[in-house]
């Protein structure tokens, strides 16, 4: 059985009795704060590009290494593979017809 909620009926009610306050004059902020405010928006926006930059930087970076260790490995694995499967063709490895090992076969 589910918890009875007695808090949130009371919660509500406080937020219905609340007086609203209505303003018949828009506030508008001075012309140095909207400066102010366009200038920490344009330097938030420097240190987001600064920090995706980086980022991009550090993803290339890792991606290199992994690119060079398949490159260094790459040969060690194929010698590893028995000499008779590594003179195979493709399709006598996959057992393909001479059909699928043309290509004609679209499946």
């Amino acid at each position: 059985m589910p918890p009875k909620k007695r808090k949130a009926p009371a919660k509500l009610q406080a937020i219905a009795e609340s007086p609203v306050k209505e303003d018949d004059e828009p506030q508008q902020a001075p012309q140095v704060e909207q400066n102010a405010s366009a200038d920490a928006v344009a330097q938030r926006l420097k240190e987001i590009d600064d920090e995706v930059a980086e980022h991009a930087t550090d993803l290339l970076e890792a991606a290199s290494k992994i690119a060079n260790s398949i490159r260094d490995e790459g040969p060690i694995a194929c010698l590893r593979i028995p000499k008779k499967v590594r003179e195979m063709s493709v399709a006598e490895f996959f057992g393909l017809s001479a059909e699928e090992a043309s290509g004609t076969v679209l499946t």
